[in-house]
């Protein structure tokens, strides 16, 4: 669960440009505290960061990290996500979406040892 929290307040702070120090200094912590929580390795995160992320939609704190209903949530919030850029970029989105299905494809075409066959793509 902290890794995946971890990745949420990094992608947070990426979208909204800012370095981990210039956040650090945004929410009065130090840029060891945001490394340590970006990296998961924090043992404890401080509420208003959660905050910020429940109010982006990134987090829902009744959501345990794996489960149906966290990948329910997950996948809602990218679609949601896809919908708003498809009404804005239809090139951006038309790739994005390309990009998932190749992904799907290639995740699928493995065999049982991991390893892709040869002309299965």
């Amino acid at each position: 669960m902290r890794q995946e929290i971890g990745k949420r307040v990094k992608f947070l702070r990426q979208k909204k440009g800012y370095s981990q120090e210039e956040y650090a200094k945004l929410i009065g912590q130090s840029k060891a505290y945001i490394c340590k929580i970006e990296a998961g390795k924090s043992k404890s995160i401080y509420f208003h960061i959660l905050e910020e992320l429940v109010q982006e939609g990134l987090f829902a704190p009744e959501l345990a990290s794996g489960s149906d209903k966290e990948r329910d949530f997950r996948t809602d919030r990218i679609w949601r996500q896809y919908r708003a850029l498809a009404a804005t970029d239809k090139d951006a989105a038309d790739y994005l979406l390309t990009c998932f299905e190749n992904g799907l494809h290639l995740h699928l075409a493995k065999n049982k040892s991991g390893k892709l066959k040869l002309g299965e793509l």
